[in-house]
């Protein structure tokens, strides 16, 4: 042992002075084939078990127990399904009127009719404020004053403010633009 207290390998015992850890033998052994071996019966214990099956036969030793046998064979002889292409009859269920009737139809068609209705009323209602609102600020943005005062210079002051003919203009400038832009999204509404 040294000092630090671990052993050495060299220390350990070893055995015939090998320094191998494993060592491997292998042999093979001879398979020996085991042939099955039939039993030859003479013909005397042939013929005295058949005997003993026959006699048992007699008895009644071989039957099988009634309560296994079924007696009414009826059901299978007449069972329609065993057929090979057996189709089962259509059931003659008129689904459509059991769920709904004329009236109730009329009724889920005017129920889908008002709903569209009242979302198409809503679009309108919106749309209209929608442009005038997007109208009336893209005419009062400067870049659309200074192209206004560049196109028509006449309907402006010195300063660059209109006067009242210009106003007049811009209005019937902002309402033609309304109205051309509520005919075109009538138009397309309707495609």
């Amino acid at each position: 042992m040294s000092d630090d207290g671990t052993t050495s390998l060299d220390a350990l015992p070893m055995e015939n002075g090998n320094h191998q850890n494993v060592k491997l033998d292998v042999r093979e052994k001879e398979r020996q084939e085991i042939l099955p071996t039939t039993n030859n019966l003479s013909s005397e214990a042939v013929s005295n078990f058949m005997s003993d099956l026959h006699d048992a036969a007699a008895a009644g030793a071989t039957d099988l127990p009634s309560r296994d046998i079924p007696m009414d064979t009826q059901q299978i002889t007449q069972d329609e399904q065993i057929k090979p292409n057996y189709i089962p009859p259509p059931k003659n269920e008129n689904y459509i009127e059991n769920d709904l009737d004329f009236q109730s139809l009329i009724q889920q068609a005017g129920d889908k009719k008002k709903e569209n209705d009242s979302m198409e009323n809503v679009y309108d209602e919106i749309q209209t404020p929608l442009f005038i609102m997007v109208l009336f600020f893209m005419f009062n943005m400067p870049f659309m004053q200074r192209q206004l005062l560049n196109i028509m210079p006449s309907f402006f002051r010195n300063d660059g403010h209109p006067k009242l003919s210009g106003y007049i203009v811009k209005t019937i400038m902002f309402g033609s633009t309304y109205y051309g832009l509520s005919k075109v999204a009538s138009y397309v509404s309707e495609l």
